[in-house]
């Protein structure tokens, strides 16, 4: 991971995909601003599932490495 930032980058849409991409922008050596429009993030995954539907590994994301940011 790089300390020296590059710039800064929006990333609109904090599910599943835009929640990745912001992790790998700010890896990369970017300062992530992430924007959504609901009150949660997470997308279709912060949505009730039926058990058993999705694991739970997946609806619940791991966003412990970006506090080492």
């Amino acid at each position: 991971m790089s300390k020296d930032v590059i710039g800064s980058i929006l990333v609109v849409g904090g599910g599943i995909t835009g929640m990745q991409s912001a992790l790998d922008l700010a890896d990369s050596g970017f300062y992530v601003h992430l924007a959504e429009k609901s009150p949660a993030i997470g997308g279709i995954m912060s949505r009730p599932f039926p058990p058993m539907t999705v694991p739970c590994e997946l609806s619940r994301p791991n966003w412990s490495r970006s506090a080492d940011t």
